[in-house]
């Protein structure tokens, strides 16, 4: 029996819109890379989250991101990483991108 995948938000302008962006851990200047936040997303395991829990990182910060991720991570840490999600999600759907 098969297993129906919940479907996930995928927007490619959505990625080159975050890949336009500054690192949101250090403020390296783009291009970036797109970090997908799994803790408290819809993604799971061998499952990669929503377009939607995306932020932009450096190639550094990008592996210390996913390494943060695989271990006990401080919640008010990630409760700034999800607002970060939520604030590039709105400026990308109240400007012109939307």
């Amino acid at each position: 029996m098969r297993v129906k995948r919940p479907n996930r938000w995928r927007s490619k302008r959505y990625l080159d819109y975050l890949r336009g962006q500054a690192c949101c851990r250090c403020g390296l200047a783009p291009p970036s890379q797109v970090h997908h936040l799994r803790k408290g997303s819809d993604g799971g395991i061998g499952l990669k989250p929503s377009d939607t829990w995306g932020v932009p990182v450096c190639d550094r910060c990008h592996g210390v991101m996913q390494r943060y991720e695989q271990a006990e991570g401080r919640a008010d840490t990630l409760a700034d990483r999800y607002r970060q999600c939520l604030q590039f999600l709105t400026d990308f759907l109240g400007g012109e991108n939307g």
